[in-house]
């Protein structure tokens, strides 16, 4: 699938899958080690694990593509609210959103490989729970999204085999219609709409709470001010610029919440080349982490080693009531363009530039860490007790993913020799005592082992 910018077309997988990737890992580890604490950054900067959902839901950093923007009615037609859409995960093989015309409707678009998207299921499961007399939420998978009714299928079974429960949000799949109707650039993206099929708003996940539903049930209006795409062309906060072939470098530095911008990161083409990054609306230490990881695919985020940091600064408070207002001051934007430059070379300037002006810098260097080496075990093949059947298969690469989950480690080193896309047969829940089971039935086991490895080195930066 091909998106065009400036009448050029560039690869949207391409384009974005990194971003999304990275985020995926880092939603699913344990986070970075803040030094002498024992606790990874992942419980302490987003207080929590019923924070560590909130917080991300503002992060929508996986994007299909520009789409032409459509002049919003104020309401769908009624071509539109009465045509029969594909279901899966359904009572039904298809639904009109006339059927729910009583109700609030909120269209979560989506994509099977958005990490930010997968994350705020949960969230819009309990909404959906509370408001279930008044409220119908749908999600809503475009064609534009690659993804085909077997891979949404396939994923609803994983799903079910990770989180011991079904999704129970109906799902449309191979969408044309409202994907056109509600053009957008970035994923998730949510659209509210009242009853007769008013158009109420759009939003980003923040806004995804129990009051806004509430005051859209009471009065038919949001209480936000709805959610803004990137301008995929023209640097931030540039967007009246006639010509974007006219800049030759730009760079911004911003500290606090930017209001109607969304919180991601996308890079920036010209003709079909890659000229620059913008990430907005994000945590610093989660830029460094992203510009980093991007840099060395090699480094992940409990790689990073923080030393003599101010908490309050970097870190969420665990009270609920005090997250919103730090999350809305300590949040950093950030944006480079520099054509004819390599991207590689983008990044380094900007992990340079942030390291210069903002209050921190990372250094990479190698220290010793404890590792997970996987190796051949053939004397003990089979000998484990108790492994059952497996329900889950898995590549030896997505075994080793898990493996760093379980292990709470970047550190898991493949030294097999086997084929990654070796499979396991592994039975569900997924946990060490399956996942190490299974291994030794194929033969195969963890050794603990101190290895030199590259680490990130983030202090807070010394001005004069």
């Amino acid at each position: 699938m091909l998106s065009t910018v400036s009448g050029n077309p560039v690869p949207v997988r391409e384009r974005y899958a990194l971003s999304c990737q990275f985020l995926n890992g880092f939603l699913h580890s344990p986070g970075i080690t803040l030094k002498g604490s024992g606790m990874p950054l992942f419980r302490r900067f987003f207080g929590g694990t019923k924070i560590v959902v909130a917080a991300f839901l503002a992060l929508e950093l996986c994007l299909p593509g520009p789409l032409p923007a459509q002049p919003r009615p104020d309401s769908i037609t009624g071509d539109i609210i009465n045509t029969s859409f594909s279901m899966v995960n359904y009572s039904q093989f298809n639904m009109r959103l006339s059927d729910f015309k009583t109700k609030l409707i909120i269209l979560d678009f989506w994509a099977t490989w958005c990490s930010s998207c997968l994350s705020a299921f949960p969230k819009l499961e309990n909404l959906q729970e509370t408001f279930k007399d008044e409220l119908q939420i749908v999600l809503v998978n475009g064609k534009a999204s690659g993804d085909s009714k077997e891979k949404v299928s396939q994923f609803l079974r994983s799903w079910q085999a990770r989180n011991g429960r079904q999704l129970k949000l109906p799902i449309i799949v191979g969408d044309s219609v409202l994907s056109h109707q509600f053009a957008h650039n970035i994923l998730p993206h949510y659209v509210w709409i009242g009853q007769g099929g008013k158009i109420l708003g759009t939003s980003a996940s923040a806004d995804l709470t129990e009051p806004a539903i509430r005051a859209a049930l009471s009065s038919q209006q949001v209480l936000f001010t709805g959610k803004q795409d990137i301008n995929p062309v023209n640097p931030l906060y540039l967007s009246g610029l006639p010509d974007p072939a006219q800049v030759q470098q730009f760079t911004i530095l911003l500290k606090g919440w930017q209001k109607g911008l969304p919180g991601g990161i996308f890079y920036r083409s010209a003709n079909g080349i890659k000229n620059g990054l913008a990430i907005t609306n994000m945590p610093l230490l989660k830029i460094y982490e992203l510009l980093i990881g991007q840099l060395n695919p090699n480094i992940g985020p409990d790689q990073f080693i923080l030393e003599g940091l101010d908490s309050a600064s970097y870190f969420a408070p665990n009270d609920t009531a005090d997250f919103e207002a730090w999350y809305t001051k300590h949040l950093y934007s950030i944006d480079l363009v520099a054509p004819g430059l390599p991207i590689a070379v983008v990044l380094e300037r900007m992990l340079t530039y942030l390291n210069d002006y903002s209050c921190l810098s990372a250094k990479i260097t190698t220290r010793p860490m404890l590792s997970w080496i996987l190796v051949s075990d053939r004397e003990n093949m089979g000998k484990k007790k108790n492994v059952r059947a497996g329900n889950i298969r898995m590549s030896l690469t997505e075994c080793l993913d898990e493996l760093k989950k379980i292990k709470h480690t970047q550190f898991c080193i493949d030294e097999t020799g086997l084929s990654p896309g070796f499979t396991l047969s592994l039975a569900g829940p997924l946990n060490n005592e399956s996942v190490t089971g299974a291994l030794r039935k194929n033969g195969l086991k963890l050794v603990p082992e101190w290895r030199h490895t590259d680490v990130v080195v983030v202090t807070e930066n010394q001005k004069d």
